[in-house]
């Protein structure tokens, strides 16, 4: 696994996000824009690969305090959930 981030000689800005973001990957190529996150908001975003099945680093989580977010024609905004 290689490390996310930019090489030294570059400045990335730092931001903090107002929940945590959990980023499950399922695919071996590991093709996702969502990895972008990861480099702004490390301190709130972590990375899970879900690959050949495998689910063993994935934590659990509590789906009281989970949402699921997929793009879709139907979906509502952060702003809409309760």
């Amino acid at each position: 696994c290689s490390p996310l981030g930019a090489p030294d000689c570059v400045a990335v800005p730092k931001v903090r996000l107002p929940m945590h973001v959990s980023i499950l990957l399922k695919d071996g190529q590991q093709r996702s824009t969502s990895l972008h996150a990861k480099v702004i908001a490390p301190d709130d975003v972590d990375v899970y690969g879900c690959f050949y099945g495998s689910t063993d680093e994935v934590p659990e989580f509590d789906p009281a305090r989970t949402v699921v977010a997929l793009p879709s024609e139907g979906a509502v905004t952060w702003a809409e959930l309760d």
